[in-house]
């Protein structure tokens, strides 16, 4: 049996900056030595269905324990685009009711007959 003295690494590998991975990918990683990540469906089911581009996160879990369709993330974003059109499209048809209403109050003021202005020249009645 021989004895190897213990390598320490040069000063400039020791500090390497590795990209980060989501939770999932480094599970996925551990996982699948083996298997390619595209071998394994469920593991892709699982990842964030953002229709943009590639997201690596989970699948956020709903209260009846099935998965919803983004990541925690992206449904978070989504609902606040959400609340911010709502917002919109409330003030919008509030806009479109006030509208109308000045219209009814105009032709009822039009219409009304206390606007009618008898003139009577010489016995001739005008409206």
């Amino acid at each position: 049996m021989q004895c190897h003295p213990l390598e320490t690494p040069a000063p400039s590998q020791r500090h390497q900056l590795c990209p980060m991975r989501t939770p999932l990918q480094a599970t996925v990683d551990s996982f699948s030595v083996h298997s390619s990540f595209t071998e394994c469906p469920q593991a892709e089911d699982m990842l964030c269905r953002y229709r943009n581009k590639k997201c690596g996160y989970p699948r956020a879990i709903k209260r009846n324990g099935e998965r919803h369709n983004l990541c925690e993330r992206h449904r978070s974003k989504a609902n606040q685009n959400q609340r911010k059109l709502e917002g919109k499209r409330r003030v919008k048809k509030r806009m479109m009711q006030r509208v109308a209403i000045r219209v009814v109050n105009a032709k009822k003021v039009v219409e009304s007959p206390e606007n009618d202005i008898d003139l009577t020249l010489y016995g001739d009645t005008f409206a």
